[in-house]
């Protein structure tokens, strides 16, 4: 039974990490600007693990298997599917559960990031910040997908204070726990100079620092990724923003607040 009272309305899917969460969300701002389609999260309904998603990957090469499968590992969907008019997601869990849902409903996907050997020939829109090898349809913008929210950081004048947006060792980025507590350490001494107060904030891919780190830097805020503060309010007071280049969602947030920018990388 279908609901015709309902807003049209893009579906976005997510798995809470606020790296897949926000550039999602930034393309539906667009879509509802544009289109007038009311934006409707949806959370991941399934923890997909990494043989999964890798299997997921290969059989989305084959359409048949990939839905047969998909049917079988996601029993809940959305509810009032005659309602959205497109999804849009970012991340590989959930292009995963998008690709599959976005087929059974028949209507357009819309994906920022990287596609990873997934079947491109899945995804109607691909939002990229490097062209991929492939004929799939690409929209390539020089940073990922960023809600409004940080650009307007730009037009409020900071306060004395500078933030350190720490993420997590990836492949390309294989930062040590010793790394870390160097990280920190010069980012104290640069706030210690300039008088500034400083904010390290750390992703959810963040290991585990040592509990004396904070009694070391008495200059420095630790601030873990579930403490329910949100990273635009602490760019809106920082006139500088370090970010570690593993991060590419990171890094275009704070490059749209206009503030003064670091990327923070180590030699290979």
């Amino acid at each position: 039974m279908t609901d015709s009272t309902l807003p049209a309305a893009v579906l976005i899917i997510h798995d809470e990490r606020k790296g897949h969460l926000h550039p999602a969300m930034a393309v539906a701002e667009i879509l509802e600007q544009q289109y007038a389609l009311k934006p409707i999260a949806f959370r991941l309904p399934i923890t997909l693990k990494k043989t999964m998603i890798s299997m997921m990957k290969k059989l989305s090469y084959f359409p048949f298997m990939f839905q047969l499968l998909g049917k079988l590992l996601f029993k809940i969907q959305p509810p009032h599917p005659e309602q959205y008019q497109a999804i849009v997601c970012s991340g590989m869990p959930n292009l995963i559960y998008a690709a599959w849902l976005a087929r059974q409903w028949n209507i357009p996907l819309i994906y920022a990031g990287g596609t990873r050997k997934f079947n491109p020939e899945l995804i109607d829109r691909i939002i990229c910040t490097v062209p991929e090898q492939h004929h799939a349809e690409q929209i390539i913008i020089p940073t990922c997908p960023v809600l409004k929210k940080f650009s307007n950081v730009s037009a409020i004048v900071p306060q004395a204070q500078a933030c350190l947006l720490l993420g997590g060792p990836t492949r390309e980025y294989a930062f040590s726990l010793d790394d870390y507590q160097n990280l920190i350490e010069h980012f104290h001494q640069f706030c210690l100079q300039h008088h500034f107060r400083g904010k390290v904030v750390m992703s959810r891919r963040t290991p585990n620092l040592p509990d004396d780190i904070v009694m070391r830097f008495p200059q420095i805020d630790l601030i873990p990724m579930d403490a329910n503060i949100a990273i635009d309010s602490i760019m809106l007071n920082s006139q500088f923003i370090f970010v570690t280049a593993d991060s590419v969602s990171m890094l275009s947030e704070a490059l749209q607040t206009g503030r003064s920018v670091i990327s923070v990388h180590l030699p290979q």
